[in-house]
């Protein structure tokens, strides 16, 4: 047993002098990446600073629907995203934040009471003469 435990020493001392300890810590540390521009303003902005965003970076606008589907996912917001891309205009897209933007649902026309129906009547036999 004693050859096994020494065996492994030796190869751990050998392991460690092959890699310097900075290598190590890095190649077994499990911090997370640092969160991207983009990524804290979905997650700290309202609508309207992440729509002002892709208007002064339209070219982020990829990105920013990225990371609003793996955020947040404000369905005005991504309504108002998708809008941007099919249209590649970030100026013409329809605004969905505000209910008075929104299209008007079709009216509907009301239901009517049904009328009532006369009864029947069965017929009368005639008279014989």
């Amino acid at each position: 047993m004693s050859d096994t435990l020494g065996t492994l020493v030796r190869a751990e001392r050998l392991y460690n002098q092959s890699y310097p300890p900075d290598i190590l810590r890095s190649a077994t540390s499990t911090t997370e990446a640092e969160p991207t521009e983009i990524e804290t303003l979905v997650a700290e902005g309202t609508v309207e600073d992440v729509k002002a965003y892709v208007i002064a970076h339209p070219a982020s606008l990829v990105e920013v629907l990225d990371a609003e589907e793996h955020g947040k996912n404000r369905v005005t917001l991504l309504n108002w995203l998708d809008d941007v891309q099919e249209s590649s205009d970030v100026e013409d897209a329809p605004d969905y934040t505000h209910v008075e933007d929104a299209p008007e649902p079709e009216p509907q026309p009301e239901p009517q009471e049904p009328q009532p129906q006369p009864e029947p009547q069965e017929p009368q036999p005639e008279p014989e003469p």
